[in-house]
């Protein structure tokens, strides 16, 4: 597995949380802490994946889920290290995971085209559908009622969580989406857009309608490349994460860009 999956693990550790999960080129997943730009280990998750592409942790900090390369979905026990749950998809690679807040659901990304949704208490897949286009990364809306999804080369998407049906599109100008988030009451989803999936160029990011898909407005944009959006805790900010280390802070009550750090990707790496 390529190194920037490790890096962006390790940098968004950073910018939300003390503690950090970190997918592994291997079929071990580490938890570690970040101090001084550097990892730490401290505990070890056996999946048995070949390489883990995603992870995701639940809103409660109680479940570790993650996925790679041989289309399983494992969900583990933070505090034991004890494998509760897993599954393994049709399918091809896990690309990205999330936990729904307050509801016990899992949604996966999977390529080349499948978003798969999973009761977590039950132990059940509860629907699987086909998106429009390649999904690169996912993420629930606040009530858990919504999927957000990026595409590879295609337009965002906004699903029902309850029946996997698609409800909008995001009416965006550039091609690709690597990047989506929503607003903390939900109203509103981010993307981010470049002009082709995984290659530095001009990166946009939007403010949208979660209704319509319509753009609000464009909340800034810069060179490089993008792989996630983070909304903060108490939704003031807007987090992006690039492949070369680049982390931007927003500022949402002025839709401009508060703070920003170039993480040195080698010293993440010690």
């Amino acid at each position: 597995m390529p190194t920037p999956f490790c890096v962006r693990a390790a940098a968004w550790g950073l910018a939300v949380s003390a503690g950090l999960l970190c997918p592994m080129a291997g079929s071990m997943c580490s938890m570690a802490g970040a101090q001084d730009l550097k990892l730490r280990h401290f505990r070890t998750f056996e999946s048995g994946e070949k390489s883990i592409y995603a992870f995701a942790v639940d809103s409660s900090e109680r479940l570790l889920a993650v996925g790679g390369a041989d289309s399983n979905v494992t969900v583990f026990d933070l505090a034991t290290s004890r494998q509760i749950r897993q599954w393994q998809l049709s399918q091809s690679a896990v690309v990205d995971l999330a936990f729904a807040a307050g509801r016990p659901l899992l949604v996966s990304a999977s390529y080349p085209n499948s978003l798969t949704l999973f009761d977590v208490e039950k132990g059940e897949q509860v629907w699987q559908t086909k998106c429009v286009s390649p999904p690169t990364r996912i993420a629930f809306s606040p009530d858990g009622k919504k999927i957000g999804v990026a595409s590879m080369v295609g337009r965002g998407m906004i699903y029902d969580a309850d029946d996997g049906s698609l409800l909008v599109g995001i009416k965006q100008s550039l091609p690709a989406s690597n990047g989506v988030a929503f607003s903390r009451d939900g109203s509103e989803v981010f993307i981010g857009t470049t002009p082709m999936s995984g290659k530095s160029g001009q990166v946009q990011i939007l403010r949208c309608s979660a209704v319509t898909g319509n753009v609000v407005r464009e909340i800034g944009g810069y060179d490089g490349t993008l792989t996630r959006l983070r909304v903060s805790p108490g939704g003031s900010r807007l987090v992006s994460l690039g492949r070369e280390g680049k982390l931007n802070a927003w500022d949402l009550a002025g839709d401009r860009l508060a703070q920003g750090w170039n993480l040195d990707v080698q010293r993440l790496m010690q």
